[in-house]
């Protein structure tokens, strides 16, 4: 258990830094929002998030790492479309 407890913060850490660097990248004009890296970013940064936020029961949280997923899948789509 003790290793499934690492491997769920290290995905929360992960998360956390990705949603950083993306709005740092964003703020400094040094990626575009519609751009692939910053919807990567936050795709990816909130599945890790979520993933801590239900480990833990925290389902609101948890519901807002859903929405911002799905807003960033219909985003990354968009990129490709």
């Amino acid at each position: 258990m003790k290793t499934k407890r690492i491997a769920i913060e290290t995905f929360g850490w992960y998360g956390s830094l990705a949603v950083l660097t993306a709005f740092f990248l964003v703020s400094f004009d040094i990626v575009v929002v519609q751009g692939f890296t910053y919807q990567a970013l936050n795709f990816s940064g909130a599945v890790g998030l979520g993933l801590v936020a239900y480990h833990k029961e925290n389902y609101s949280v948890t519901f807002l790492n859903i929405a911002w997923i799905l807003i960033a899948i219909v985003a990354l789509s968009r990129i490709y479309m």
